[in-house]
């Protein structure tokens, strides 16, 4: 990106998605007992928050193949507790959002 200093990170897409992932990122780990095995995998969740970010629903959509995998992502999100609350823009009481969380040694 033209006049980006060395190290910045280049986002694009919807700065308020963007926000979701910064806090999930923030709570990323990979579980130890999945090292030795070389697991890695993406499960598919649905979440539902409210106008506040808090969760109020959380149900996998498609397993990565691996529970432990699975697990792991699930923690991260409900680690992440308390997401930014939704702009105006965004309609509705509830707000359901996919998430694709891939899970794999850091």
């Amino acid at each position: 990106m033209k006049n980006a200093v060395p190290g910045d990170q280049v986002t694009s897409g919807d700065p308020y998605f963007n926000s979701l992932v910064a806090e999930l990122e923030k709570h990323r780990f990979y579980p130890e007992l999945a090292r030795p095995l070389g697991l890695v995998g993406t499960p598919r969740f649905d979440m539902k928050i409210d106008r506040t970010g808090r969760i109020v629903g959380l149900q996998l959509q498609e397993s990565s193949g691996t529970e432990l995998i699975d697990r792991a992502a699930e923690k991260m999100i409900r680690d992440t507790a308390r997401f930014p609350p939704p702009p105006s823009d965004i309609p509705g009481d509830l707000i359901i959002i996919w998430i694709e969380l891939p899970i794999h040694p850091m």
